[in-house]
């Protein structure tokens, strides 16, 4: 019988199921992945411009960065410094083990928008607390030929980039030589929940479940009580060879270097659309905002859509099923979930493991009444 079943290979799964494994359980995955082109060997993005690919999964459209200061009133990101050291030494651990690179540390140039968020600023670089964060000495003065800046900026540093559709795609490739990956539509019907709360699909026999399916957790029967908001997200890829940074610049839009000249252009969200799909609104927004900060050409050369689940608290979802004590759910990492996973991958195989508590905040059972 194998230890646990993960259902979902996005970054919550690949997370999950290499701790596993590293702890010396047994581990079957199933996700359903079909390639419409050859698996790349490179660090590289893949184009994608069919609404329906089946990498319109959040993972596949993540920007992977993890920033140090956030928000309007640009503040320290959520349990940062529990957050950091455990990002780091994960994604540094998956570049051994799978002989790529993944991690890149960078700087922010970040815009500031209006006087009140300029007092907010002067405020924090004098705190203790956020110098590791805000760069006052070597900034970045982007080039004034090249963009067209009409506010006060400032530079963010100890921040990092994850590939995180390069991780997920080479983790499959490892799953799949030591037998532990099973690319197919997952038939939550046909899970049968047994006596002995064990779990039996297509006649193997598993000691405990996890669903790590990003947004199709709305759809499962065993979740039904979750508070989820599911929304449409869309970037594009662009090609300006005037434009050679290696930093994020932020500016409405985040403008992240790939390489050879191409850029990622993140992110826009819409509420109302609940499966993956490009829009002409989405191109329109995205000239708008570049046309008003580039003084350069440049090239769309791909546009992706993608479906991102999100609690109401804006915290992620980890815990037990109510009912069916073997069945645990990882899920809600959201626009943050490169720094927010690592962080409770350990949360979570911590309670299923070793019965240590769960964060309240993050805990499912904030959800049901006891």
């Amino acid at each position: 019988m194998t230890d646990f079943l993960i259902i979902g290979q996005g970054l919550a799964g690949t997370l999950l199921t290499d701790s596993l494994i590293k702890q010396n359980k047994s581990v079957k995955v199933i996700d359903a992945i079909q390639y419409n082109h050859p698996f790349p060997k490179t660090n590289n993005f893949t184009i994608i411009n069919q609404p329906q690919h089946p990498f319109n999964a959040a993972t596949y459209s993540s920007t992977g960065i993890i920033n140090p200061i956030t928000g309007r009133r640009f503040v320290k990101s959520w349990l940062l410094e529990d957050l950091l050291p455990v990002a780091i030494n994960t994604y540094q651990n998956f570049e051994v083990q799978l002989s790529q690179y993944f991690i890149k540390h960078i700087k922010i140039f970040r815009t500031i928008p209006d006087q009140k968020a300029a007092n907010d600023v002067a405020l924090r670089i004098n705190d203790t607390d956020y110098q590791p964060y805000f760069e006052t000495e070597n900034k970045i003065e982007p080039d004034a030929n090249i963009f067209n800046i009409t506010k006060q900026g400032l530079t963010i540093k100890n921040a990092l980039l994850i590939n995180v559709s390069f991780l997920v795609r080479c983790f499959r490739e490892y799953l799949i030589k030591k037998n532990c990956f099973v690319n197919e539509d997952v038939p939550i019907n046909e899970i049968r929940l047994n006596d002995d709360h064990t779990f039996t699909l297509n006649n193997k026999h598993y000691k405990q479940l996890i669903f790590c399916e990003g947004y199709r957790i709305s759809q499962n029967p065993f979740f039904k009580n979750i508070p989820l908001t599911i929304n449409n997200g869309q970037i594009i890829i662009i090609k300006a060879e005037q434009i050679n940074i290696d930093y994020l610049f932020k500016s409405g839009v985040f403008i992240i270097p790939l390489g050879d000249h191409l850029f990622k252009i993140a992110t826009t969200w819409d509420w109302d659309l609940k499966q993956p799909q490009t829009t002409e609104a989405a191109i329109t927004y995205f000239k708008k905002q570049l046309d008003s900060l580039l003084k350069v050409p440049y090239e769309i050369v791909a546009h992706q859509a993608a479906i991102r689940p999100t609690v109401k608290d804006r915290r992620p979802l980890l815990g037990q099923h109510p009912i069916y004590k073997n069945m645990f759910v990882f899920n809600g990492l959201g626009a943050k979930g490169a720094s927010l996973g690592p962080y409770f991958t350990k949360q979570l195989l911590g309670y299923i493991l070793k019965n240590k508590p769960l964060l309240k905040e993050v805990d499912l059972n904030r959800f049901y009444k006891t």
